[in-house]
């Protein structure tokens, strides 16, 4: 813990939102944040939607994992 100041370990649960992406990206570029992990279930009813970034691809967490 440099300079007192404390260190966060992120771990993140569930990408049903298409908005984790951001928060995950600003834990990521936060220098005081370290991802440790990611993880996501497969929903019982498949999505209707197949759009950039939705779940229904099913690269959110790769995604997140790889890029920030």
């Amino acid at each position: 813990m440099a300079g007192g100041q404390k260190n966060y370990r992120v771990g993140v649960i569930g990408f049903a939102h298409m908005h984790v992406n951001e928060l995950v990206r600003r834990f990521a570029e936060h220098e005081r944040c370290e991802i440790v992990a990611c993880a996501d279930t497969v929903p019982l009813t498949p999505s209707n939607i197949d759009v950039e970034g939705s779940r229904a691809q099913g690269n959110r967490v790769k995604k997140c994992v790889t890029n920030g």
